[in-house]
């Protein structure tokens, strides 16, 4: 066998080749390529504005910034690892408010103390129940100076109030943000309020500032009449009068009637002071499965006398929850069966060491929804 010697690169440079052709689909390749990238990055542009804009919508320290809902939840305590005292039920009520329905933003003037710049930025209400959120802006806070501060809360300009739960959370670099709830006595809930604060050693110094006025606007409430009685007028008649509700939580109204004529002046003038409904039995058939959640209870609200007729009138404030016994925790009170009564245990005073129980108001479970 014979072998041939071939110069393959001469024989190649003779092949002709279509330039033209080459280059058109070199270019269409290429084209396509980048089209393919350009895509691939529009895509990946996407995906990224998405995900930032998920981040600043949806995550709760870019919405405590903005201000719209101060996101309540980071500003309770609800395991109390900080404020070792606040108000469970207010954790509870506060809780299930946190949405934009209940937030009542407030276009308040900002006052400037110690190097702190500090506003009122809203308010939440329910009912028997309010709360302020307060913005300090500041390069020299000092966080653990702003819990040791003195708040003082009059409602319209003459019911002042004598106990306030506080917390706070940090929503940024210099930035704090103080979440302050109360109760209200003799409810208020249907009329528009005032609210004026005054802050003592603010930011732990010896200076205390008044904040402008704030005024919040009427809370829509469900009412209950209720026509339960128990005991009579000269031992004590007690009376369920009207229950205010709304979604979380509801005021119970009573009262405590007596012939001042029958009654002992020392009985009468401790059922005067003071008159309690603190607890309440979940029934169903005459079968207790569970209690309500209580906020406040005794406060007095009223004394009217017609003849010996005497009427001293009290309120209870109760969070729309039942501590489940056969499931170990909290559900609203509008899931509960509903055939569900609540045995209200009304007290009074007594010379001994117990208080008297004059008796037992029972009202279904849909009275007290709003």
């Amino acid at each position: 066998m014979s072998f041939v010697n071939i110069n393959w690169q001469q024989e190649t440079n003779k092949i002709k080749v279509p330039e033209t052709a080459v280059t058109q689909a070199i270019t269409r390749g290429l084209n396509q390529a980048t089209k393919r990238q350009q895509s691939h990055r529009k895509l990946e542009l996407m995906l990224t504005v998405a995900a930032l804009l998920s981040i600043i919508l949806f995550n709760p320290l870019t919405i405590q910034a903005g201000g719209v809902i101060p996101a309540i939840h980071q500003l309770l305590d609800k395991k109390n690892q900080r404020t070792h005292n606040f108000d469970p039920t207010m954790n509870k009520i506060f809780s299930g408010l946190s949405d934009v329905s209940a937030y009542q933003s407030v276009n308040s003037s900002a006052v400037k103390e110690d190097g702190l710049t500090i506003q009122v930025r809203g308010v939440m209400t329910s009912a028997g129940i309010k709360a302020f959120v307060i913005d300090y802006n500041g390069a020299r806070i000092n966080p653990a100076a702003l819990r040791r501060q003195d708040v003082h809360v009059t409602l319209n300009q003459h019911q002042s109030v004598i106990d306030v739960e506080q917390n706070y959370g940090q929503i940024a670099l210099g930035h704090y943000r103080q979440f302050i709830a109360f109760y209200v006595n003799g409810d208020s809930s249907a009329s528009n309020d005032t609210i004026d604060i005054r802050i003592g050693h603010v930011n732990g110094s010896s200076q205390g500032i008044s904040l402008p006025t704030i005024k919040t606007k009427s809370l829509s409430t469900t009412v209950h009449k209720v026509t339960e009685k128990t005991g009579n007028l000269t031992t004590g008649q007690g009376a369920i009068d009207q229950i205010n509700s709304t979604s979380h939580s509801f005021v119970l109204n009573y009262s405590v009637s007596f012939d001042q004529r029958k009654m002992a002046k020392s009985t009468a003038s401790l059922i005067k002071k003071a008159t309690w409904i603190s607890d309440a039995d979940v029934m169903v058939n005459n079968k207790k499965v569970g209690d309500l959640m209580l906020g406040s209870s005794g406060a007095k609200i009223g004394e009217k006398q017609q003849a010996n007729q005497v009427t001293v009138k009290f309120q209870s404030i109760f969070a729309s929850q039942c501590y489940v016994d056969n499931q170990g925790k909290n559900v609203s009170i509008q899931d509960l069966n509903p055939q569900a009564v609540v045995r209200f245990k009304l007290e009074i005073p007594s010379h001994s060491s117990y208080d008297h129980i004059l008796g037992y108001l029972n009202v279904p479970i849909t009275a007290l929804l709003s």
